[in-house]
């Protein structure tokens, strides 16, 4: 049950934390570091023919990376395309 309650809290850190971050104009640098932000992911953004291709460098937990997807799904603008991949 602590574990449910602990996992719930986080949740809420990352939500909250990544909308936060996320408020300004989509660059490689926001967008990293809004994502980065969340415990144990680290990425690479890169643009190619209005895509966003984000690449998870690190990811200890996989449960963040919804969370980072999310975040990066608010973010971006709607015009261009989002594409992940993992190294």
């Amino acid at each position: 049950m602590q574990d449910k309650i602990a996992s719930d809290i986080n949740a809420r850190r990352y939500t909250i934390k990544t909308r936060l971050l996320g408020v300004e104009t989509a660059t490689k640098k926001m967008l990293e570091g809004t994502v980065n932000s969340v415990d144990d992911i680290t990425i690479s953004v890169g643009f190619e023919d209005m895509t966003v291709l984000i690449t998870f460098i690190h990811t200890e937990n996989n449960k963040p990376i919804t969370f980072a997807i999310d975040a990066l799904k608010e973010i971006i603008p709607y015009h261009l395309d989002l594409f992940y991949t993992y190294a």
